[in-house]
């Protein structure tokens, strides 16, 4: 369990190494953006230590460019993993001028927006996974969606590890870390490595 207080936002992450490995190939990474903040979940395919270092060399990419566009850098990371097993790949970019949250799936990283009000028009918003990988030749166009994101909102980001129906039990008055950990514990599929990130936005 890691919990953050980037300038924006609480976080909190929780994973687990499917059974067999001594490593998870489920990573993350946050930092500080002059917009706000970005986040990246990976997950390497397959697991153990191969899959590890490549979600590392990854993050590695996204450390390095992260002052350029998601689909810059979503490219970036695909041409430095070419050759690689891949990973799939979600991205997400606050701006906290605006109050924007602007993000990017690739492959089978789930990502969730429940809002701490919720309006009957929107009460949470899902990311839109695009099929392919990190790594692939055949990767898909580089297509965004920016929602709107208020103070209190929750961000969840999950691998496939975790099962989908996570969605149905994000509990908005749980402190993050709490979140994190009930998620995981309650829908890993324990077939897989898994990793839970969760946002709330602070503005």
């Amino acid at each position: 369990m890691a919990v953050l207080k980037p300038r924006s936002a609480e976080c909190a992450s929780a994973s687990l190494t499917v059974a067999g490995q001594t490593v998870c190939g489920d990573k993350y990474f946050v930092a500080d953006i002059p917009e706000g903040m970005l986040v990246a979940v990976v997950d390497g395919i397959g697991h153990g230590e191969e899959a590890a270092e490549v979600a590392t060399q990854a993050l590695a990419m996204v450390e390095q460019y992260k002052s350029e566009t998601l689909p810059e850098l979503a490219s970036r990371c695909d041409e430095a993993l070419r050759g690689t097993r891949g990973v799939a790949m979600a991205l997400a970019a606050f701006n906290a001028e605006d109050h924007s949250v602007t993000w990017l799936g690739i492959g089978n990283v789930a990502g969730r927006i429940q809002r701490r009000v919720p309006s009957p028009q929107h009460p949470h918003e899902t990311l839109l996974q695009r099929p392919g990988l990190i790594g692939d030749q055949r990767l898909p166009r580089l297509q965004t969606a920016s929602v709107n994101i208020n103070r209190g909102d929750v961000l969840v980001l999950a691998t496939d590890g975790v099962d989908p129906g996570f969605v149905k039990s994000i509990d908005t008055g749980e402190q993050v870390e709490q979140i994190a950990e009930t998620l995981l514990a309650t829908h890993s599929t324990q077939s897989d490595d898994a990793l839970v990130f969760v946002i709330r936005y602070l503005g």
